[in-house]
């Protein structure tokens, strides 16, 4: 499989609105990688910190060859690589938070962002952000962060590391199949510590909580209700609160 294409940035506002806004960048996994990023994002309108030329923060943009019912289901997909990356690295304590964040030892390694532009064809923009070489974080962070760094007491080649989570991701999209294989859902349930804990949910317009059980075929979150012992596929936003 040939590698992709990389754009290095010294700084943007943010990787994946710099794909949004360039449709002339459409080659599958393209990627946008930026030295800084001044305006990183998460999900709900959360920033995502990043250290310049310490830490990664790239995206990459793909047109599915299939459709889902799901944009959810990439970052799914894409966590399982970052897990399977990071983990062949750190060893032990990794562990995925539903729906897209990675930690170590209880402190946030890395986070993905999806989202779909829907132009002549629908294209997917997976934008990235992975604590590298970063050993100090804003006030606000310390604490709740961590690094590869400090979690194996090296420095990492970032460009390197970069390749070997979009190889593994590129690898895991175009082997996509919907409904999600039982290999892949057993896989990500192993490496989810979302499981067994309180989610809160919308059911039928009223708040609800359930105990997360999995995830469905299409990737969305299955949780037994509280209230009536019944399993939900939840479609809308699902809160887990910190343990």
């Amino acid at each position: 499989m040939d590698e992709a294409k990389i754009i290095t940035l010294e700084s943007v506002d943010s990787t994946n609105d710099y794909l949004k806004s360039h449709s002339d960048l459409r080659e599958d996994f393209l990627t946008v990688r930026a030295v800084e990023q001044t305006r990183g994002r998460g999900r709900l309108s959360r920033s995502w910190h990043s250290a310049p030329g310490k830490d990664l923060v790239f995206s990459f943009v793909f047109s599915p060859d299939r459709a889902v019912n799901n944009i959810g289901v990439y970052s799914l997909v894409c966590g399982m690589a970052l897990h399977r990356v990071v983990g062949a690295i750190v060893g032990s304590g990794l562990d995925l938070q539903w729906p897209n964040d990675l930690f170590c030892r209880g402190r946030k390694m890395a986070g993905i962002l999806c989202e779909a532009v829907y132009e002549e064809r629908p294209v997917v923009i997976a934008g990235i952000g992975v604590n590298v070489n970063s050993r100090i974080f804003p006030e606000r962070l310390m604490g709740n962060a961590t690094s590869l760094a400090i979690e194996t007491g090296t420095e990492h080649d970032l460009v390197s590391l970069m390749r070997l989570i979009i190889g593994e991701c590129r690898r895991m999209i175009s082997g996509l199949e919907i409904p999600l294989l039982p290999e892949f859902v057993n896989e990500w349930a192993r490496s989810c510590s979302s499981i067994g804990r309180t989610a809160v949910y919308s059911r039928g317009g009223t708040r609800a909580s359930g105990t997360v059980r999995s995830i469905d075929g299409n990737g969305y979150l299955v949780v037994a209700d509280h209230e009536t012992g019944r399993d939900y596929t939840v479609m809308d936003e699902v809160i887990i609160p910190d343990a």
